[in-house]
């Protein structure tokens, strides 16, 4: 009698109507109802087997789909709140938190763990299932925050480069923003440890959602450190430009001591990226100057008038190539990209850094100095004996295998002595002699060069 009024009177609070905490406090109840603590406790001497279902499955069902629905709508006002908070900080007239270790960053990833793990924590008190789909539900709502993350770091972005005035921390924001994607990371995959360690299985819905998560996290570093590059490049760009221009040619080291400056200001704030991020960025901005200096040298902005001043330029060329190549060798920037991003990984080593940079960047993470193709193509320049161009297109081809017909007759134009038909043929044969190599990607591939 007694479990048939509990369940009479419970089915009569639940038409009542419940409010928000009460529906995850009653399923707790219910799930433990049957336990050693409360009828199933020896004294009572009740075989809890043999008594009907205290709330029929449809009943319970419908208050686990409250519940979720209730927290869904949860998480998504506080979400919005924290971000709208952490966004209202980047603002300040003071920097963000700094680490013991010196790294940059935010409370929002512990604000944000925090709200999941108290959670999951409370789906734990009432079975496995609700563990599952708390799981699952936790990380829709995260995978959706960020693209609202996505949204609050571009607005910032644009509006700092309407007015680089404005903003006074928009460097250091960035880069506690790009230490916070790689700590949510780390925090998704320990929640995941710690509460599936309980279950036979993680849904597969759950397991794809939370890929998609850990994916979307990596890909929002990308775009970060893609800010952090363009707020140098607008610094660095009219600089490179003078490359291969007789303002150049007569000035000594001046651009090239100019970019060395640069970069060892921007240095000093790069530290306080964590070591991946860090390393992605030096080797994006590497990769980013080499590229333009290359390209400047091939818009042949300046004509030479002797074989002398094309040497002079060439020998240059080489002692600016080794200047930037040297830097990048000391400190901070010493620091190899590829002994370092493979340590980050994700679900068991299913996903990693390393894979997400394959997928979605163009940044080259080469074992090899992209400057070491300076000398290269000053080589080409500075050749005085026409015979021999063959032989020295040849070994370019060979280091860069993606080099195009176009970047090597312009490369040989710039020399001011070679026709462009006969300089299209000459590389045709070498490149008809050669054949592909393969499909490696190097610098070559971010240069666009048309005849």
């Amino acid at each position: 009698m007694y479990h048939d009024c509990l369940s009479g009177h419970l089915q009569d609070l639940i038409g009542n109507s419940l409010e928000d905490n009460e529906y995850i406090s009653l399923l707790t109840w219910i799930s433990g109802y049957g336990s050693a603590e409360m009828l199933g406790h020896p004294d009572l001497n009740i075989d809890v087997t043999k008594l009907p279902p205290l709330l029929e499955k449809t009943v319970i069902q419908s208050l686990v789909n409250q519940y979720l629905y209730n927290v869904k709508k949860n998480y998504r006002d506080w979400m919005k709140n924290a971000l709208s908070t952490d966004v209202k900080d980047w603002n300040h007239h003071e920097g963000p938190d700094e680490d013991e270790s010196g790294y940059f960053h935010t409370q929002l990833p512990l604000i944000m763990y925090n709200m999941l793990d108290q959670h999951l924590q409370v789906a734990q008190t009432v079975n496995k299932e609700l563990v599952n789909n708390m799981m699952q539900l936790s990380f829709d709502e995260v995978l959706e925050f960020t693209r609202l993350y996505e949204e609050a770091i571009m607005s910032y972005r644009n509006k700092h480069f309407e007015d680089r005035s404005v903003v006074k921390y928009f460097t250091s924001y960035m880069i506690a923003t790009a230490n916070n994607c790689l700590q949510f990371c780390e925090f998704a995959d320990k929640l995941r440890i710690r509460y599936s360690k309980d279950l036979t299985a993680i849904s597969k819905n759950a397991e794809i959602i939370f890929c998609r998560t850990i994916e979307a996290f990596l890909k929002l570093i990308l775009l970060v450190l893609k800010c952090l590059r363009e707020e140098l490049f607008m610094d660095l760009s009219s600089n490179l430009n003078e490359v291969m221009t007789r303002t150049w040619f007569l000035s000594g080291n001046q651009i090239v001591d100019t970019i060395h400056a640069t970069l060892e200001d921007y240095g000093s704030d790069y530290t306080h990226l964590l070591p991946e991020n860090f390393n992605l960025l030096i080797t994006d901005v590497m990769n980013w100057i080499a590229v333009n200096y290359i390209y400047a040298v091939l818009q042949k902005r300046m004509s030479f008038k002797s074989y002398e001043e094309r040497k002079l330029a060439a020998e240059k060329m080489c002692e600016e190539g080794k200047i930037l190549q040297q830097l990048f060798q000391r400190a901070p920037f010493n620091k190899r990209l590829n002994s370092i991003v493979k340590k980050r990984s994700y679900y068991d080593g299913k996903i990693t850094l390393e894979n997400i940079l394959k997928k979605y960047s163009p940044i080259q993470t080469s074992k090899t100095s992209p400057f070491e193709a300076v000398p290269l193509i000053a080589e080409v320049i500075k050749l005085k004996d026409v015979s021999m161009l063959s032989l020295e297109i040849s070994g370019v081809i060979r280091h860069y295998p993606d080099v195009t017909l176009e970047q090597l007759v312009t490369l040989i134009l710039v020399r001011g002595d070679v026709g462009k038909n006969d300089a299209k043929q000459l590389v045709s044969d070498i490149m008809a002699e050669i054949g592909t190599q393969n499909n490696e990607k190097t610098i070559f591939s971010d240069i666009t060069i048309t005849l």
